[in-house]
């Protein structure tokens, strides 16, 4: 090879794989025929480079898919114009995306921009997915990637895992995706997850159920896999339902970190209204399970034996840091069983968990709701560490083993609302909570819940290197700029 050969043979290796890659254009809402988005996909699997699909300006309206799934395999990217603007509606007949690795190699996957209406995965062999389901090659490094950006799932079903979405192997990323309405028999009403890592950010998992011939697990998400590594960002898991546990989430993965997101409104008959935590194993240091910056409120374990209205931590490591947790209901109709109870139950000798600058309130358990913020499973039983929270009524000696500057007073929280910045709702403070100035902050948080602009450790008049709030919301946060008017009204 010549001198002048070797100085362009990068740009022509980069040529080539320019070549290969298509842009598709989507010209129809048929399901099948020149034009339609199935015949975009197939041509897609036949090319050899990385592809991608688009819609023709101003298509909109719904495709009625029934020529089955869509299988997907190579490098691809299907761009729709939105959810507002195209659907796929499959009338329970089959699902709508089957993403597949090719034998022996990786693919990189992205859809966006497309509602999936009505989804359900094959109940005669048990498929899993209601409306999309997607799996890497085993053995595979690295491992192939899912990004859903700006999507909808909408009332999809599964017999056994994941009414909306089942993935198993790969990476998936989740980021403005609403997942509502969808059902399965097993696990994961809304999403179906193992052995990768996952990131769910600025989305919405909601109205999902999970349960059927067998109690289900994971009303809104079902986590699993011992290298599985998730995270939860500025989303909202709200009135999600598991006849078992883990209401809004069942948790069993070696990380996760939940930060600035709320859990709202989910019930799980047996334990972990919002959440249950189990790693299947003691996890080592630096592994677990970490809840920041995020509110639980209003979740429901109804069984008297169930524990853990908002957070049920089975085994593992959790830290809570700068979280609110309020409203929530063990057994709200009967007396409840003893060693049960809690809005934030503690199981196990080799379960520890870690509670900082994080506020109670409201939580009960009985029909005479009386208070039940922490409880704690005594033989044997876990670590449970809890430093400058406060709590509606202190529990009884012994829940809480290592302790230290706790408050036992009423917070003063505020309704649950939108309206005070955020992607997920919080509990404002009133001016004169208590819980205002008297936390801590373990993690160095910039901000509170609410994220940029809403700064963590602001006190008055003006100070923006204060003491910080206990709970998920610092008060007057986003008011460090004006004078120290204001009266005891929240802001």
């Amino acid at each position: 090879m010549s001198f002048r050969q070797r100085l362009l043979y990068p740009a022509l290796l980069l040529a080539s794989s320019f070549a290969d890659a298509a842009t598709i254009v989507v010209d129809n809402l048929e399901d099948g025929g020149p034009g339609s988005l199935r015949a975009a996909i197939a041509q897609a699997n036949d090319d050899e480079g990385p592809d991608t699909i688009t819609f023709q300006d101003g298509l909109a309206g719904t495709i009625v898919q029934f020529g089955g799934e869509l299988l997907v395999r190579g490098d691809l990217s299907i761009l729709g114009p939105g959810t507002t603007r195209l659907t796929i509606e499959l009338g329970q007949r089959s699902r709508a995306f089957r993403f597949e690795s090719p034998e022996g190699a990786t693919a990189n996957w992205r859809l966006e921009g497309i509602t999936v209406s009505r989804g359900l995965s094959n109940a005669a062999t048990g498929d899993d997915g209601g409306a999309l389901y997607a799996r890497g090659e085993a053995g595979v490094s690295p491992k192939s990637t899912l990004s859903l950006t700006g999507m909808a799932f909408v009332d999809g079903g599964a017999v056994r895992y994941g009414g909306g979405i089942a993935a198993s192997g790969i990476d998936l990323v989740l980021d403005r995706v609403s997942l509502t309405g969808n059902r399965a028999g097993h696990g994961g009403g809304g999403l179906y997850f193992d052995g990768g890592s996952l990131r769910v950010e600025r989305s919405n998992v909601a109205d999902n159920f999970v349960g059927g011939l067998v109690a289900g697990r994971g009303g809104g998400l079902l986590l699993l896999g011992a290298d599985t590594r998730a995270s939860i960002l500025d989303s909202t898991i709200r009135a999600n339902t598991a006849t078992e546990e883990g209401g809004g989430g069942f948790f069993s993965v070696l990380t996760l970190s939940i930060h600035r997101s709320s859990f709202i409104g989910n019930t799980a008959d047996d334990g972990g209204g919002g959440v249950t935590l189990s790693t299947g194993t003691a996890n080592a240091p630096g592994q677990g399970y970490v809840i920041e910056n995020s509110t639980f409120s209003g979740n429901r374990t109804p069984n008297p034996s169930a524990s853990g209205s908002a957070i049920a931590a089975l085994l593992g490591r959790l830290r809570v840091h700068n979280s609110t947790i309020a409203f929530n209901q063990v057994s709200p109709d009967d007396k409840p069983a003893p060693d049960t109870g809690g809005a934030l139950w503690v199981a196990y000798g080799v379960t520890h968990a870690i509670v900082r600058s994080t506020l109670f309130a409201a939580n009960t358990s009985g029909a005479s709701g009386p208070p039940s913020d922490l409880a704690r499973m005594r033989s044997p039983g876990g670590v449970l560490l809890v430093e400058n929270s406060l709590l509606g009524v202190l529990p009884p000696i012994g829940v809480i083993t290592h302790e230290g500057a706790n408050i036992e007073a009423d917070a003063r929280l505020q309704e649950l609302t939108y309206e005070h910045g955020g992607f997920a709702p919080v509990h404002p403070l009133a001016g004169d909570s208590p819980a205002v100035d008297r936390g801590s902050n373990p993690a160095e948080l910039a901000t509170d819940q609410r994220g940029d602009g809403f700064v963590r450790r602001w006190s008055p008049p003006n100070a923006t290197d204060g003491v910080p709030d206990i709970g998920a919301y610092e008060y007057r946060a986003d008011a460090f700029f004006v004078g120290d008017f204001d009266s005891l009204g929240t802001r």
